[in-house]
């Protein structure tokens, strides 16, 4: 089955000033702007000859003003092609029936987070001026693990933290994802990771306003995700949905290594403050 992301935005939307130029959403529908966005980047297509490069466009809603905290969600499948099982029949004969086939992700969860939290940031802009205190992902079916997808990201001056100035926020796990993981071993690996693009803290008790919901919108085979009382701080070198989706790529890409086990999992990243000096 085909590995499945459901990225929800929390925060605020507010009306656009008259003067611009945004889309109204009596007229529009989040789903096809998302759509859209993601073809336009590259990300994802909706011509149906050409396999997607990261996802296959599934659900989107916006949620503002129907949702308390939730400006709207999106559901994507990872890219993936079909493989055949066992040995090709050398000939077809009365009676020969293919083999079964699956589906084989093309691409791992974190190579795909950066991309798709922009592209419905940006989608949510298009209707409003949008605030953004969280992002909360959750990770259904996950397939076996392909490879370590998190590049050092270049540059000297850009997307890297500094003494001066930085975003400050907690992440929130569920049980699927820590209850396989001892803590130290989590920690130790997160700050492992502490490269300059983002900066992984100790182990922390997570409010209650900051921990995990899962979607009511999630698959129906979903187990049932509790949240963990516990979390970490993180340090990001700024407040967008690009960053957070950098954080959230180093987060998935750590823990799969620790627990290639977990099928299931949610993770939510909330900002804390508005700027540490």
């Amino acid at each position: 089955m085909t590995t499945n992301l459901f990225l929800e935005a929390f925060g605020w939307l507010a009306p656009a000033p008259p003067h611009r130029a945004v889309i109204v959403a009596a007229e529009e529908d989040l789903y096809s702007v998302f759509r859209e966005r993601a073809e336009l980047m590259g990300w994802s297509t909706m011509d149906s000859t050409h396999r997607p490069l990261f996802w296959d466009m599934h659900e989107a809603e916006l949620t503002a003003g129907h949702d308390s905290g939730r400006i709207g969600w999106v559901q994507v499948g990872l890219a993936s092609s079909v493989i055949g099982v066992g040995p090709v029949h050398p000939t077809r004969m009365p009676g020969w029936t293919a083999w079964p086939e699956v589906q084989r992700n093309n691409v791992e969860p974190a190579q795909v987070l950066p991309a798709l939290c922009q592209c419905l940031e940006d989608a949510l802009c298009r209707f409003g001026d949008v605030t953004l205190t969280g992002l909360q992902l959750t990770i259904s079916y996950l397939a076996p693990r392909i490879q370590s997808w998190v590049p050092e990201i270049p540059g000297h001056n850009w997307f890297h933290l500094t003494p001066q100035e930085h975003a400050a926020a907690v992440l929130a796990f569920d049980h699927a994802w820590v209850g396989g993981l001892k803590t130290h071993e989590l920690v130790t690996h997160l700050q492992g990771r502490n490269t300059g693009s983002c900066a992984f803290g100790p182990m922390v008790t997570v409010p209650e306003s900051c921990r995990i919901r899962v979607p009511v919108e999630a698959p129906s085979t979903l187990p049932t995700l509790e949240p963990a009382g516990c979390g970490m701080n993180i340090r990001l070198p700024e407040w967008t949905a690009s960053a957070v989706g950098w954080g959230l790529a180093f987060i998935i890409d750590t823990a799969r290594a620790l627990a290639p086990d977990v099928r299931h999992g949610t993770v939510r990243v909330t900002r804390l403050q508005q700027r540490s000096t």
